[in-house]
């Protein structure tokens, strides 16, 4: 998206005519987004109520198919290059995006094609790698710009492409990042670049080469600098799944896989609940793409040290992450923190858990077996409810405060001597 921008924002008489819809309305309820979208349109607080949402709420219909050409036609125009085939252009965009044909996928087909690109045998995957590929040959041309007036060797060049896309998955796979934040929590990127920039210009100033590089929009004010995420959601979903196939690959996989973990690391503490968020649609949005241990990577969260209280709704109905760490330190786990985690399989609860609160793993339905920590001294009502599969829960031996309902009648508790 914003390669295209840069490329055309400049010409007066575009005229801007897409309409951005990223998520089905279906699938509404799973995000908080749509909780906010609800409660401004139709004050009330949550649409889980709706059994039928998409008649209720909205309904979305694709553009016809002169509208979508019109829109094809319009922006290779502003190309200024040959008419391009618009047929295989809608062929395509019926056959990657079938339900919305959504015009702004249109526009990266037509920039493919017109790029050379052969759209015959293109799926999803291909039209997503090709917006991906894009959006890191801008960063790396815009990196280039910005350092044109320094003496940089091909080596530093790949290191200060290595940090900015690091940034820029971090704010990606946790829903935006501040620049203090980023400085605190990757403080070694920050600092390299830092340093780069100092070498070159006597200045630390990273801030003017994120901004410099795109990575941070420059009508952001200074007061309130923060690297987006990229956008639309399914492109950075893609984004930071390719960023971890190239991090696998490559022969130096011990050191890179060590690199990943940090990343992963970041966007948890910046932002726990919206990383979860994340991790949990690459699960559903892309399962193909996360065969060889990729739904391990993204489906297993290990919670950052120095979390003390996983708070309300923290992995609310994040049905598709598999194994949680919660790490030591943690006393309190507050209601419906996991409810509805509907695929979740493990959970490790430390020692220096206390206190489980009202439905915090309610219809975590994958659940088998439980380990209550040594110090728990309070399970409140349905903690464990509608967990179908909980076969056997194991209790330390001593006075626990648990509700009658704590745990479903199916389920055997047996008592750790």
């Amino acid at each position: 998206m914003i390669a295209l921008y840069d490329q055309y924002h400049d010409s007066s008489n575009i005229k801007i005519r897409v309409l951005l819809i990223e998520r089905e309305a279906k699938d509404i309820y799973t995000d908080d987004w749509g909780d906010k979208l609800h409660e401004s349109v139709c004050n009330i607080g949550s649409t889980t109520n709706f059994s039928n949402i998409e008649d209720n709420f909205m309904k979305l219909k694709a553009l016809k198919d002169e509208a979508l050409s019109q829109l094809i036609n319009d922006f290779a125009k502003n190309r200024y290059v040959n008419p391009v085939d618009t047929k295989l252009i809608i062929k395509t965009l019926k056959k990657i995006d079938s339900n919305l044909c959504r015009p702004l996928y249109a526009l990266f087909l037509t920039d493919a094609q017109i790029h050379g690109d052969n759209l015959l045998n293109w799926d999803r995957s291909h039209a997503l790698k090709y917006v991906c590929e894009r959006e890191q040959k801008r960063i790396e041309e815009y990196i280039q710009k910005g350092l044109e007036r320094g003496s940089v060797v091909p080596a530093v060049h790949k290191k200060i492409f290595d940090a900015c896309e690091r940034f820029i998955v971090t704010a990606t796979l946790s829903g935006g990042l501040d620049c203090k934040r980023a400085e605190e929590i990757a403080s070694e990127d920050w600092k390299y670049l830092d340093n780069v920039i100092a070498n070159m210009y006597g200045k630390n100033d990273t801030l003017s080469l994120l901004s410099a590089v795109g990575i941070i929009p420059t009508e952001v004010d200074c007061a309130s600098e923060r690297i987006p995420p990229l956008e639309p959601d399914l492109i950075g979903e893609y984004y930071c799944i390719l960023w971890v196939k190239n991090m696998l690959k490559n022969e130096l996989e011990t050191k890179n896989r060590e690199l990943l973990e940090n990343v992963l690391d970041r966007a948890l503490k910046n932002d726990l609940r919206a990383a979860a968020i994340v991790r949990d649609r690459i699960m559903r949005d892309f399962p193909d793409e996360l065969q060889n241990n990729g739904d391990k990577i993204f489906g297993t969260i290990k919670i950052p040290n120095g979390v003390t209280t996983i708070e309300e709704k923290t992995f609310h109905v994040c049905s598709h992450l598999i194994e949680i760490h919660i790490p030591s330190g943690v006393d309190t786990i507050k209601r419906h923190a996991f409810f509805g985690c509907t695929n979740l399989t493990e959970i490790h609860i430390p020692d220096s858990v206390t206190t489980i609160k009202e439905r915090s793993f309610y219809w975590c339905r994958s659940l088998t077996e439980i380990h209550i920590p040594n110090n728990i001294t309070t399970i409140e009502n349905e903690a464990f409810g509608e967990c179908e599969q909980l076969a056997i829960v194991h209790l330390p031996n001593k006075n626990i405060n648990i509700a009658k309902n704590a745990f479903p009648k199916h389920t055997k508790i047996c008592i750790i001597p």
